[in-house]
């Protein structure tokens, strides 16, 4: 008895369609589609036409922000209520169907993820959710480097340094498009000769050791090759580094004003490159390397390495493809 009511209330309201009764909103990588990224929603074979909507997300929701890239929210159809068969498919995505049921009067929402078959967005590095964190270790390499300290009327000399310490770094790839925030914190050591160049004192000269914290800060922009679980990155960008100085060991000083002076290099220009492995959707481990050109001395050019883990979730490769339907 109930099937035939609801069979002669669908019957009796096919002719008729409710404005923007169905609202689909589906992902594709990771992207919501719309009519404007080639999303195609065909109703019994019969291709529809939809209204992009668009909204503004709500500012206080941390993760709502991060990953809503865009205002899009879905797209309206209006679709005449009965039994209807679906399909959908997008330029990046394939084809999915299901059958449903449009009640009148009422507003159905079909919600979901299309299967990739992009192969650059396929796997877990082809699309992830844009923002990612990676913790490691670094290691440099700086050349031996002299001048002289006009405050102490001395010339100095340093070996080259190898700073050693903790790398954090801030991620943002989007298709061919990587870029990152990096803070490298560790110690370093340097020794070296320091000699009196005063022409009113005696010549003299000792040499020292030094230990210190070395602090590196750089902003990076490049292209990217996904390669379904690899990604190449390359690119250039903007640094500053600074050593401080800590203990200074003098042998056999020969004057109260005799110090170590440690050479601050300022600002550099990194000329990089990635790999990033991720052998599961959300984890993985990256490997960077980067010349640091000193524009202001060129001398002083160095070599940094940061190996790390990183967390970069994915939903695209841990969410499942299908679609639901709810009214």
């Amino acid at each position: 008895m109930l099937r035939a009511l609801v069979a002669v209330s669908l019957a009796a309201s096919a002719a008729r369609a409710d404005p923007a009764n169905v609202e689909v909103v589906v992902r594709c990588a990771h992207y919501l589609a719309t009519p404007e990224d080639g999303l195609l929603l065909s109703v019994d074979g019969v291709p529809q036409f939809g209204t992009t909507k668009v909204v503004k997300p709500y500012v206080a929701d941390l993760d709502a922000v991060l990953r809503s890239y865009d205002d899009v929210a879905g797209v309206e159809y209006s679709i005449a209520p009965g039994h209807h068969h679906l399909e959908l498919v997008t330029h990046e995505c394939a084809r999915i169907e299901r059958d449903v049921t449009i009640w009148p009067g009422a507003s159905t929402t079909i919600t979901g993820r299309l299967v990739v078959v992009n192969p650059r967005l396929r796997g877990t590095v082809g699309a992830p959710d844009h923002l990612g964190l990676v913790a490691g270790v670094s290691y440099g390499a700086a050349p031996a480097t002299s001048g002289t300290d006009g405050e102490t009327a001395s010339s100095w000399t340093a070996s080259s340094q190898r700073p050693k310490g903790g790398w954090l770094a801030l991620t943002w790839e989007r298709r061919y498009i990587a870029a990152a925030l990096d803070w490298d914190i560790g110690l370093t050591s340097v020794s070296g000769t320091t000699t009196n160049i005063d022409p009113m004192r005696a010549p003299d000269s000792s040499t020292y050791t030094q230990t210190g914290w070395y602090m590196r800060w750089a902003g990076r922009v490049g292209v990217r090759l996904p390669l379904h679980d690899v990604a190449l990155a390359a690119g250039t960008g903007l640094g500053l580094e600074l050593g401080v100085p800590g203990h200074t060991t003098l042998d056999m000083p020969t004057t109260e004003e005799l110090t170590a002076r440690e050479p601050w290099r300022g600002f550099f220009v990194p000329v990089w490159a990635s790999v990033t492995y991720k052998p599961a959707c959300n984890f993985g481990v990256v490997a960077l390397a980067s010349y640091d050109v000193h524009p202001l001395a060129i001398s002083s050019d160095a070599v940094s390495i940061g190996l790390g883990v990183t967390y970069q979730p994915s939903s695209a490769c841990s969410e499942p493809a299908g679609l639901a339907v709810s009214d």
